[in-house]
């Protein structure tokens, strides 16, 4: 199966990748500092990463980060990016970026004040584009919450000349949690095909196997009716060390994450 576009996705690094490729994206996330000979025009579009939503449908500044700031680091990698589409991503680990996405999208008075905020967001600060990476999505509501938020979006921003984007897993594992036809209201979906191994593992395996990205990612969102030319593949700039071990396939006492400067 052939794939006319490439994602890299690097939360803890954004790196080159050059490809023939119809789309290349990277996200950026705002904790990072970006070297002056980092070259932004790569990439046909750059997610910044990210805000986070609050259950009443207002924003969360992550990190001790306020809208000055966050606009000050998004104005700078802009600037430096060449004319790529720039695009806010909303959410993050089920933890934290995404644990209200569930209590706003279910209340239509949160959810209709969120998108108004999203909108307004993109307009002041001139962004192209809107993604949606809303993990963890397993609540009893979250399913037609997903429906509804990502219905609400498609009219809004397609109303205003912006770009849909939705993260989504790359297994069956969290991914029977969502429903095909919201996701499929997006342009463009961009497939996580990292994380199969960790710290929560009992061997140690690479975390970002092409083999089951392709098998238990790719093949499933198609498989599920998305179209490949929608699905960008979602690939990993960082790395897992496992300690206590040499072989691949046996146990380990610990796994940290290395990144890719």
């Amino acid at each position: 199966m052939k794939f006319s576009k490439i994602l890299s996705f690097c939360i803890l690094s954004i790196v080159c990748i050059q490809l023939q490729a119809q789309q290349i994206v990277g996200y950026a996330p705002y904790y990072r500092t970006y070297s002056a000979n980092f070259d932004f025009t790569k990439y046909t579009h750059i997610h910044f990463f990210s805000i986070w939503p609050n259950a009443d449908g207002s924003f969360n500044y992550p990190q001790s980060q306020d809208s000055l700031s966050l606009k000050k680091k998004f104005d700078d990698i802009t600037a430096k990016a060449n004319g790529a589409k720039m695009i806010m991503t909303f959410g993050g680990t089920h933890v934290n970026g995404s644990k209200h996405f569930e209590e706003l999208s279910t209340d239509e008075t949160a959810r209709k004040n969120f998108v108004t905020r999203v909108i307004a967001l993109c307009k002041a600060w001139n962004i192209d584009g809107v993604d949606i990476d809303w993990e963890g999505l397993s609540g009893a509501n979250a399913k037609q919450g997903n429906i509804d938020l990502m219905t609400d979006l498609r009219k809004a921003t397609t109303e205003n000349n912006l770009s849909l984007s939705i993260d989504v897993p790359a297994s069956a594992y969290s991914g029977n949690n969502y429903d095909v036809n919201a996701i499929d209201l997006a342009d463009y979906i961009n497939v996580m095909g990292y994380e199969y191994n960790g710290s929560w593992s009992k061997t140690a395996l690479h975390h970002a196997d092409m083999n089951k990205i392709v098998s238990l990612g790719l093949d499933y969102w198609t498989g599920k009716g998305l179209s490949k030319n929608k699905l960008n593949l979602g690939c990993s700039f960082y790395a897992k060390k496992y300690t206590g071990t040499n072989t691949v396939g046996s146990s380990f006492t610990e796994a940290i994450t290395l990144t890719f400067e």
